[in-house]
C-alpha cells in the first residue's frame, strides 16, 4: 500500500500538508558537519523538549541526553554482537578516536592511544563528518528502522574518503535496516553506493532520482532502470570544459 503526501510551497514555507502521520522510529538529518562546533552541554531539562530545530535534534544524539542505563546496555549487546563490529573497523581506519566531553575544552576529539584532546572545532571537517557517524553509533543514536537525511555528504571528503562513508553508509543501512535519504553531485559517491549496495546485498532496496528543472519548475524522475542519465548530467561540465580547452584549435 504506497500512502500519497502532498506538500504545498509557497513563499519559502510549507503551507499545507496532506495526510500527516507519525513516524514510529526519529528522523537524523545531517546537512553538515559544522553541526559539531556548535555543541554544547544541554540542560537535563530539555530532555522534554520536542525538538524542532533538527541541528539541536542532531547535537542531542551526538551528545545522547536520553543515554539511560537501559539505552546504555542495549548499546553494549550490539557491541558485543559484533553487528557493528565491522563498521567501526572500517571506520577506525579514518577515524580511530573518539568525540569525548573535557573540562578544558569542552567537547573535543581524543585520539586512541594518545592522552592529547583537542577542541572538536579544530579537526578537519572531513573527519568531523567520520566522527558523527562514529558517535551516533556509539551512543545509540541510530534506531533499527529509523531515518537518517543525508545532503551531500560527500561535499568535505576527497574521492577516497567518499568511498568508505558510501561503504559505511550501505552497511548501516544493512544492519540497522534504516531508511536513507541522501542527495549527492558526486559521481565518485554515486557509483561507490550502486558498487557496495550490490556487494552487501542489498541492491533491490535502493532508488535512484534525478531533479531537472523544467518550465522554471522542478521535477522528479525515477532513473532506478536508467541511472547513466544521471551520469551523463554530471560529466557535462567537464564535456564544456573540454569543448572551451580546444576550441581555439
Amino acid at each position: 500500500m504506497k500512502l500519497l503526501i502532498f506538500l504545498t510551497v509557497a513563499d519559502n514555507e510549507v503551507k499545507n500538508i496532506s495526510e500527516v502521520f507519525s513516524l514510529n522510529t526519529e528522523v537524523i538529518y545531517i546537512d553538515d558537519p559544522f553541526a559539531l562546533d556548535e555543541i554544547r552541554t544541554i540542560p537535563p531539562f530539555f530532555k522534554i523538549i520536542n525538538y524542532t530545530n533538527h541541528r539541536w535534534h542532531l547535537q542531542s544524539k551526538l551528545i545522547n541526553i536520553y543515554n539511560d542505563s537501559s539505552v546504555k546496555d542495549a548499546i553494549n549487546e550490539i557491541i558485543t554482537s559484533n553487528k557493528i563490529d565491522n563498521i567501526l573497523t572500517k571506520i577506525n581506519t579514518i577515524c580511530s578516536g573518539e568525540m569525548i566531553q573535557n573540562r578544558r575544552v569542552g567537547f573535543g576529539y581524543k585520539k586512541s592511544n594518545s592522552d592529547i584532546v583537542l577542541d572538536i572545532k579544530n579537526i578537519s571537517t572531513g573527519l568531523k563528518t567520520f566522527v558523527i557517524l562514529k558517535t551516533l553509533l556509539l551512543n545509540g543514536g541510530l534506531e533499527e528502522n529509523g531515518t537518517i537525511v543525508l545532503d551531500e555528504p560527500e561535499i568535505h571528503l576527497h574521492p577516497e574518503w567518499q568511498l568508505l562513508f558510501a561503504e559505511l553508509i550501505v552497511l548501516i543501512q544493512k544492519e540497522f535496516g534504516m531508511h536513507i535519504l541522501l542527495n549527492t553531485h558526486s559521481p565518485y559517491f554515486l557509483r561507490a553506493i550502486q558498487v557496495y549496495s550490490a556487494k552487501y546485498e542489498i541492491a533491490d532496496k535502493c532508488k535512484y532520482y534525478m531533479s531537472e528543472n523544467i518550465s522554471d519548475k522542478a521535477m522528479i524522475k525515477d532513473v532506478t532502470t536508467s541511472i547513466n542519465e544521471v551520469y551523463a548530467k554530471l560529466a557535462k561540465p567537464l564535456e564544456t570544459l573540454e569543448i572551451e580547452r580546444y576550441s581555439d584549435d
